[in-house]
C-alpha cells in the first residue's frame, strides 16, 4: 500500500478537522478549545499527525494536507463504494 494510503487509513474525522485548522494557522490553544482537550493533548495529536504524514513540522503538515485533502476524500469515497459522480446529481 502506498504511504499516502497508509496515512489516509489513520485519519479520523477529528484529525481531519485538526488538519484543516493547521492549514488555517490556528494556534494549539484554538485547536484545544475546539476539541475540548488540553494544549498538551493537541501537541501529542499534532506530533502523531506529523509522524503519520512523515512531516517534519506543522508547516510541512499543512503542505501535506493541502496536497492530499482531495485525494484523501476520493480515497474515502472509494472505501465507502461511493461514486463521486453520484454526489453531483
Amino acid at each position: 500500500m502506498p504511504p499516502a494510503e497508509q496515512a489516509y487509513e489513520e485519519l479520523t474525522p477529528q484529525l481531519v478537522v485538526m488538519l484543516d485548522m493547521v492549514v488555517e494557522q490556528r494556534t494549539r490553544k484554538e485547536i484545544a478549545d475546539w476539541a475540548g482537550v488540553t494544549e498538551s493533548a493537541i501537541r501529542d495529536r499534532l506530533l502523531r499527525l506529523e509522524a503519520i504524514t512523515e512531516s517534519g513540522d506543522q508547516r510541512e503538515l499543512a503542505r501535506w494536507w493541502l496536497a492530499h485533502k482531495k485525494p484523501w476524500l476520493l480515497w474515502l469515497l472509494a472505501q465507502l463504494k461511493v461514486d463521486p459522480q453520484e454526489l453531483v446529481r
